[in-house]
């Protein structure tokens, strides 16, 4: 297959050939018996019973149920699938085939009134979930198999207690979420109240996503715990300035002619040129710093020109702040978290460098982190019309240039030497003529 690009679309032009390839289907099936791994074997958390026939998800599924009972009657060797024949009538195995797939498994549930789960086994990841139940939490029973799959056989096997398989064991009861295999320990309190709300709402979230083994890291060589911060605060924080921006374009006649192949074809008859702009500039105690409405043949240019030059000023503000501004209720937190050991001696007060306001305790070496240094730029649609009238501008303007594309021809975000364009279409998807009817219909006190 051949495409060609003609600059904005591709142009389908013919076939020069196909392959077609096919795959052999091999559903994950189990009915063979196989060894277990020798990590799996010590924890003594097994019970493969040796039956044959194809049969092993029959007798998996009647070992996981009856095992315990077998162990209260004296019948020590759990593995004998004589042992359990005396419970087959009680369940409905006729309802799927066998040897027995994954996909099986939801019509012997609903058959049975069972909740069936399925986990495999890696030497490196440890136990994986293949298939978790939907009726887990319920009156229904539960049923723990390890699904051992290799490349010429696969087989069923029983887990009698899935806590001690995937932990070490410990006395104290426990409850498992079976789309994470994190472990909750019961009759524990916390600020988030006790265990078991806790793991009503983990499930409530763990349920939208699909099941997974979440490993934590390990110790490291200093013995220190691995830890996870958020460190950008500064996306955090009001930007100090923000300029509100739009272009008008003149529409201008083209000259192109008719191509004269047969092919489709897209032909510009008129040209959106740049005529004017307009622009006013905001700081954070909602004050007009600057305004302008330009018209002119370059007005990309000079629009990117104060743009440069309102980031100038703005630096130069930052650099002479104005005096902090904190309360008696703010001065006594700050010495609070002064007396802390988490803060070193050179700790100070972060306040805003345009109002004054406090912010909080911060150190030397990460208060100018805190700074928001870019100067965003909103345009309304920028995405779909804006970026395609200034991205020719830089060809003269800015050495480093960051885009965040949506499409090969529409970027959603543009970041040059500082300056940040965005599209505030895409934070409210509302016209302008909307937005200030909802303005007119709020008091001055409510506008932000």
């Amino acid at each position: 297959m051949v495409l060609r690009t003609t600059g904005k679309i591709w142009i389908f032009l013919n076939v020069i050939g196909a392959d077609i390839r096919i795959g052999l289907f091999r559903p994950q099936r189990g009915g063979y018996e196989t060894s277990i791994p020798a990590k799996l074997k010590n924890k003594n958390e097994l019970i493969n019973v040796q039956a044959g026939g194809g049969m092993c998800f029959k007798w998996a599924c009647l070992a996981s149920l009856h095992h315990k009972e077998l162990k209260t009657r004296g019948m020590k060797n759990a593995n004998r699938y004589s042992y359990y024949l005396q419970f087959e009538g009680l369940y409905d195995f006729e309802c799927i085939s066998y040897p027995a797939a994954i996909r099986d498994i939801p019509v012997f549930e609903i058959a049975n009134s069972l909740a069936v789960n399925v986990f495999s086994y890696d030497e490196n990841e440890g136990i994986l979930p293949v298939y978790i139940s939907p009726h887990n939490y319920t009156d229904c029973h539960t049923v723990n198999l390890l699904f051992m799959c290799y490349s010429d056989n696969s087989h069923f096997i029983a887990i009698s207690d899935i806590h001690r398989l995937l932990h070490r064991h410990k006395n104290h009861r426990r409850l498992l979420c079976y789309n994470c295999l994190q472990i909750f320990f019961l009759n524990q309190q916390s600020a988030f109240g006790d265990t078991s709300y806790i793991l009503k709402q983990h499930i409530l979230n763990y349920s939208k996503f699909k099941f997974q083994n979440v490993t934590m890291p390990f110790e490291l060589m200093d013995g220190k715990k691995p830890t996870v911060s958020f460190t950008n605060i500064a996306k955090q924080l009001k930007a100090g300035f923000i300029v509100y921006a739009d272009f008008e374009c003149l529409l201008i006649p083209t000259n192109n002619q008719k191509p004269i192949q047969k092919l489709s074809y897209t032909m510009n008859n008129k040209v959106h040129t740049p005529s004017r702009f307009a622009y006013v500039a905001v700081n954070v105690n909602r004050e007009i710093h600057k305004q302008r409405v330009y018209r002119g043949e370059d007005a990309v240019d000079i629009f990117l020109k104060d743009s440069k030059l309102i980031k100038r000023e703005k630096f130069q503000i930052y650099n002479n702040p104005q005096p902090m501004t904190n309360t008696d209720r703010e001065q006594h937190e700050f010495h609070a978290i002064f007396a802390s050991i988490f803060f070193s001696n050179d700790k100070v007060r972060d306040h805003c460098r345009l109002s004054g306001k406090y912010r909080g305790a911060a150190t030397h070496s990460v208060i100018w982190v805190y700074q928001t240094l870019q100067l965003p730029i909103v345009f309304q649609n920028f995405r779909g019309y804006d970026s395609h009238l200034i991205i020719h501008g830089f060809r003269k303007f800015g050495d480093s240039i960051r885009v965040t594309p949506f499409t090969s021809e529409k970027f959603m975000f543009i970041q040059v030497d500082g300056i940040v364009f965005i599209d505030s279409l895409q934070f409210v998807n509302r016209s302008l003529e909307d937005l200030v009817d909802d303005l007119s219909n709020l008091n001055n006190d409510d506008c932000c």
